[in-house]
């Protein structure tokens, strides 16, 4: 008979439009799948808003990267986040809304 699994209980907080987010989540099923043979997981999972006052339309991402971030910034940014995405099996898009 084997012992019982311990339960690993994670609560994530997190938005569905930040791709740090998405990375994480992978990261977080690859650490789990790892541990599988000796722990049980129960995910918990909370939203949180990055831009709570975005429309609801959406706004379009280059736009929001340049007066969140400054122009100069915002290629490194998406050049580091794509790299991320791609290491994680994420195709990123840097177009398109929010």
């Amino acid at each position: 008979m084997q012992p019982e699994k311990k339960l690993i209980t994670i609560d994530i907080t997190s938005d569905t439009v930040c791709p740090w987010c998405f990375i994480g989540k992978r990261h977080l099923n690859k650490a789990m799948d790892a541990s599988k043979d000796l722990y049980n997981f129960q995910v918990r999972w909370h939203p949180f808003l990055l831009n709570p006052s975005a429309p609801k339309e959406g706004i379009e991402k280059t736009v929001y990267f340049k007066q969140k971030f400054g122009d100069e910034n915002v290629e490194p940014i998406i050049s580091r986040v794509t790299k991320a995405c791609q290491s994680v099996g994420i195709d990123f898009k840097s177009g398109g809304l929010t």
